[in-house]
């Protein structure tokens, strides 16, 4: 908006003396204006008070950012709509959204990048070039001329052909191209008849082994005790000192 050179006093008091019964064209041509710029004045200043003008100017500046504010709004939910549509799943889909919404709304980067939650250094960010390419092609075609061979031996095989590299990133790249060969499952056998069914009576069979235990003064004893493989009753507890073989 074209700021103007006379206050609101003067423009007041101009629209007064036209009120008062002087000329227009005489008070247009003193003040150095055009007598449309005059019954401008005379519109929207008629009947009112410094202060009232000063309130109606304060009102409209109010109006003015608000609608400008309502305005960026509609702006943002019609960018946000279109973006919401597309299905953003990686880092390239965001920028290319922002990109997009710069060009086709005219925002700017850092509105672009605050309405769609995006950092801006993530924005310029650049992807350095991939330096083991020719390690990962050399790798894998040692993989499938040695299917057995797991990482390490891969990697000392590379080592030997001259590729100074770490057994981690050898790793790594081994894991990425999923050259892991799976291991085998151990068959466990499942026995038909358990052992304990076999026993009919008590006595049959008992089973013995010794635990420890210590005393209030701290010397350890050792116990032998007997269990029934039937009734799983302890016939017998042996408390001793020491045990001999017999």
């Amino acid at each position: 908006m074209k700021k103007t050179k006379f206050s609101e006093e003067q423009m007041i008091g101009a629209v007064k003396q036209l009120e008062a019964g002087r000329s227009a064209r005489d008070l247009a041509r003193e003040l150095g204006i055009s007598d449309q710029t005059l019954d401008n004045w005379r519109a929207k200043y008629s009947g009112l008070e410094v202060n009232e003008a000063r309130r109606l100017r304060a009102l409209e500046d109010e109006n003015r950012r608000l609608k400008t504010m309502v305005a960026d709004l509609s702006l943002d939910k019609e960018a946000l709509k279109v973006v919401i549509r597309k299905k953003r799943l990686e880092l390239v889909s965001a920028r290319r959204d922002v990109a997009f919404v710069m060009t086709e709304f005219r925002s700017s980067e850092r509105q672009a990048c605050t309405l769609l939650d995006l950092d801006r250094s993530s924005y310029h960010y650049e992807a350095r070039p991939d330096r083991t390419i020719e390690l990962r092609e050399q790798l894998i075609r040692l993989a499938r001329q040695k299917p057995p061979y797991g990482y390490r031996r891969l990697w000392a095989l590379l080592s030997q052909r001259g590729h100074r590299v770490n057994v981690k990133r050898v790793y790594r790249r081994y894991r990425q191209a999923h050259l892991a060969v799976g291991r085998l499952k151990r068959k466990r056998l499942q026995r038909s008849v358990p052992v304990n069914a076999m026993l009919m009576a008590p006595n049959q069979k008992w089973a013995l082994d010794f635990v420890s235990d210590g005393m209030a003064s701290g010397r350890g004893i050792p116990i032998l005790t007997i269990v029934d493989g039937f009734t799983r009753e302890c016939p017998a507890i042996e408390v001793g000192v020491s045990f001999g073989s017999r």
